[in-house]
């Protein structure tokens, strides 16, 4: 194989990289890695690329991982390229291993203006890859493996890049012993205790034995899975794409629509949300306990899954989120007891300066929401949240009063934001309700024709300053 000629083809065909990009290298300075670094380094100038390198010390081997490190260095330093190095301490499993380092990848990749990390994955961890996916139980896109560009785990906007998918381990090992390059030596790599090393050193072998065709015969079915999965994604979309709402900490989708879809799309759905939001770990018994919660479970109940993610019942919505993840709520909310007087005219602001509350005379324009109120001129305004016992009268009971907490109910506000919506009270009255973007006014303190000169009270989000 002529590895430099079939690595330039890879990363234009498979990786779609095109001349001019800067692409972040993950080397260790083990054999794989330091292949990659020079074998890229010889074709930078004629692929047009921009080299950047990073390694992380994930702090198991002690002096020897630093050494890897000060070893990294040096090579890069050699071909004249920047280097970043990382170290990380606290590190207890394979998984939390490689969360930090993508962690790190997707900050240097950041720092230096790549959208692109590259690494050395070949064929044989490919293998290695489907085999345990395939012990854990995994679908179509755990057998699929790993693709040539993929989505940096966690950080959907930069892009993974593997050119060495398809080179065995061995045409590496052979192209850097014809170069002269002496690699560092990771004993953790036969330390039996990880899962890819007890495969690698025990099981595959016995497999080869039995058939010795057993990589061709994975590397293929790894094919066949990518193609299905692929149909697969395109109903998916098709489906449901419009339906899902995307944040940076939540994915939204209706539950009717979700239950609606074959349960290979509503498996498929789960996991692109929980990879979206950084979720790698789950497999498909968390899959089976989502579908199972969306099916039959209650508003309010949720489900905890690995990564820090939950899927949450939110109504008429399911809710895939971070834990502990700020409410996307599209209007203002108020943290603290304590009540705000509020100025007649003027403005007034919460602590955070986040939003402002404006009143004027006169009918304002652009700001983000505005109602018109009756309130006597001597009255004592404030702004505050829900109490408990309070009630609110709605303009469509004509008057009649209604618990606050049911109608926040009725009008599906989260539970997570219903403490923090703020009200304007009116000598000790419920004078309006904030609740996103709308300004919901009291029956008895909305203005009728009979005021002569009503107040304009305006909802201001993220504003500049609102002269009246």
């Amino acid at each position: 194989m002529d590895l430099l000629h079939h690595c330039a083809r890879n990363l234009v065909e498979q990786c779609l990289v095109a001349p001019g990009s800067r692409l972040l290298l993950a080397v260790s300075g083990g054999n794989d890695s330091l292949v990659m670094l020079h074998l890229l380094h010889r074709l930078q100038r004629d692929l047009g690329l921009k080299l950047y390198v990073a390694s992380l010390d994930h702090g198991w081997r002690g002096a020897a991982g630093a050494e890897d490190a000060a070893f990294v260095r040096q090579q890069a330093e050699v071909l004249g390229l920047e280097v970043t190095l990382g170290a990380a301490t606290g590190l207890r499993s394979e998984a939390s291993a490689r969360r930090a380092r993508y962690e790190f990848l997707a900050s240097s990749a950041r720092e230096v203006g790549a959208p692109y990390v590259v690494t050395a994955h070949h064929a044989d961890d490919q293998v290695e890859t489907i085999l345990l996916n395939l012990l854990r139980g995994s679908g179509l896109r755990g057998l699929a493996g790993m693709r040539p560009r993929a989505e940096l785990p966690g950080h959907p906007q930069l892009t993974l890049l593997r050119p060495f998918l398809d080179v065995p381990r061995r045409e590496l090992r052979a192209w850097g012993r014809r170069q002269g390059l002496e690699p560092r030596q990771d004993a953790s790599n036969d330390d039996r205790r990880l899962r890819r090393n007890r495969l690698r050193h025990d099981i595959l072998p016995l497999l080869r034995d039995f058939d010795p065709r057993v990589e061709r015969s994975l590397l293929r079915l790894s094919e066949n899975a990518a193609r299905d999965h692929d149909y697969l994604q395109r109903q998916l979309q098709q489906a449901a794409g419009k339906g899902l709402r995307h944040s940076e900490q939540r994915v939204r989708l209706s539950r009717s629509t979700f239950n609606a879809l074959h349960p290979a799309l509503q498996g498929q759905l789960a996991l692109n949300a929980l990879r979206d939001l950084g979720g790698t770990e789950a497999g498909v018994g968390h899959v089976e306990r989502l579908v199972s919660l969306a099916a039959s479970g209650r508003t309010g109940q949720a489900c905890s899954l690995p990564g820090g993610i939950q899927l949450r019942i939110d109504y008429g919505d399911l809710v895939f989120e971070r834990i502990g993840a700020d409410e996307d709520w599209p209007g203002p909310l108020l943290t603290g007891r304590q009540a705000l007087e509020v100025r007649l005219p003027g403005t007034t602001a919460p602590p955070d300066r986040t939003w402002k509350l404006v009143f004027s005379r006169q009918r304002m324009t652009g700001v983000d929401a505005w109602q018109c109120l009756s309130l006597q001129p001597a009255a004592a305004v404030t702004l505050d949240t829900r109490r408990p016992g309070d009630r609110f009268r709605p303009p469509e009971l004509n008057g009649h009063s209604q618990s606050l907490k049911k109608w926040m109910i009725n009008q599906q506000l989260p539970r997570s934001v219903r403490m923090k919506i703020p009200l304007l009270r009116v000598d000790g009255q419920i004078a309006a309700v904030f609740a996103g973007n709308k300004i919901i006014p009291s029956w008895r303190f909305v203005a009728s024709e009979a005021d002569a000169s009503p107040w304009f009270c305006a909802i201001c989000q993220n504003a500049g300053p609102i002269t009246p």
